[in-house]
């Protein structure tokens, strides 16, 4: 019986200027580091369940058994900071109590490889830009290439000739000789 697929990620690229960044500094003014741990501590709850989590009750549990001193309604106040800083969509928490952001979202997805694959329609929970982002052509099948036509070249690629400095395009070798080529070999040969 095959394993199931893995959502989530073993680990996440994590910006080297992140407590630089103004989101991280609100938190940090507000809560300490209590709330810049308790901020890296929800990626890591994020990207283990893949580009978003649910803010429940079992999660705050968790957290709290992770940040000893950090009680249930200060962990609540962080996480409500972050959302209004931008650090988590605010409209998916509000809503739905989704942890995730555009952010998230674009790391995810770029650490699955499903640029130009398209993200699948039924994920849930994926903000609208990133889909688009992400999305898979079009059609395929407006490509020349994959329906066997040959690509036209650009004007102007061809080979340019001495009578009148005008280009023309390259003519393969006409079949005549390569059988007159083919003759002289097999007569060297002797077959």
């Amino acid at each position: 019986m095959p394993r199931p697929t893995k959502l989530g990620l073993d680990y996440f690229p994590l910006d080297v200027d992140i407590f630089d960044d103004t989101k991280m500094a609100a938190l940090s003014l507000d809560f300490g580091l209590k709330g810049e741990l308790a901020a890296i501590k929800l990626l890591c709850a994020v990207y283990r369940e893949g580009y978003f989590a649910l803010w429940s009750d079992a999660m705050r549990i968790k957290l709290r058994r992770q940040l000893p001193g950090v009680s249930d309604g200060l962990l609540t106040q962080i996480v409500t900071c972050l959302a209004r800083w931008g650090f988590f969509d605010e409209g998916l928490l509000r809503s739905d109590g989704i942890l995730t952001s555009r952010g998230i979202q674009r790391r995810y997805f770029e650490a699955k490889k499903l640029r130009g694959k398209g993200v699948p329609q039924d994920y849930p929970y994926v903000i609208e830009c990133i889909r688009d982002e992400f999305a898979a052509p079009k059609s395929e099948a407006l490509n020349p290439k994959n329906r066997g036509f040959l690509q036209q070249k650009p004007p102007g690629t061809g080979t340019k000739t001495a009578e009148n400095g005008s280009f023309r395009e390259k003519t393969p070798p006409k079949v005549k000789e390569r059988k007159e080529k083919k003759k002289e070999s097999k007569e060297k040969t002797g077959d």
